[in-house]
């Protein structure tokens, strides 16, 4: 049947009808559109700037701890005064001995002190000539750089594995010198990984170049 054969009380309903449901339909969408954008808006405003908030806060606190360890070894005053007195080689078991309760208490990977007297590199091992030859490449930027301490990043192509290093700088008697915190940086990186799951996203930790220096993916680095 036809609109036009219908009565016009009939005619009227199906108008009336008709423009109810664009009504509703029009109110829904604005609706829709008003909370989409209140939703967007307090996100943007508040949730994700609190949410961004504490995963940098839990990162710089758990960075913080490892910078803290590696400044107390550069602040040593038995370590200052063996570097200061020119690095005698019987004071290097003493060393090694404290080098490895750093590790033990912070849980790190290493413990270093590189010094530019003598240009020796110790760990816990004590002296390390391999690792003394790289110095030209992290050491000596750093301390042109003249920050008091720096986290790098390195990556070791025999084993395709990433470490951190927070290095402290040493100022003693007119001598510089470094010392180091080494992390697993698998192991950082799952930890923030963790602090954006309890936030229901993704962390990881990028540079001032934009590029990802720390991720749970070594893929992405």
């Amino acid at each position: 049947m036809a609109i036009q054969d219908l009565s016009i009380r009939k005619k009227l309903m199906f108008v009336v009808s008709f423009l109810l449901t664009i009504t509703v339909a029009i109110a829904g969408t604005v609706s829709f559109i008003q909370t989409k954008t209140m939703v967007t808006g307090r996100l943007e405003k508040n949730e994700l700037p609190a949410t961004v908030t504490a995963i940098r806060q839990g990162l710089e606190n758990q960075l913080n701890y490892y910078v803290t360890a590696s400044k107390s070894v550069a602040k040593n005053p038995i370590l200052l005064e063996w570097f200061a007195n020119g690095e005698d080689p019987e004071w290097i078991p003493t060393w090694k001995k404290y080098a490895q309760s750093i590790v033990d208490w912070t849980g790190a990977m290493s413990i270093t002190f590189a010094s530019n007297e003598t240009r020796n590199y110790y760990d816990v091992s004590g002296p390390n000539a391999k690792a003394a030859e790289g110095m030209k490449f992290w050491f000596d930027p750093f301390l042109e750089r003249g920050n008091i301490f720096e986290l790098n990043i390195d990556h070791d192509k025999a084993l395709d594995a990433w470490s951190v290093f927070i290095n402290y700088r040493v100022e003693h008697d007119g001598k510089v010198g470094s010392t180091g915190v080494g992390l697993d940086a698998s192991a950082l990186a799952e930890q923030i990984s963790q602090l954006g799951e309890k936030s229901g996203g993704q962390a990881y930790l990028v540079g001032a170049d934009g590029l990802i220096r720390i991720h749970k993916d070594p893929s992405l680095v």
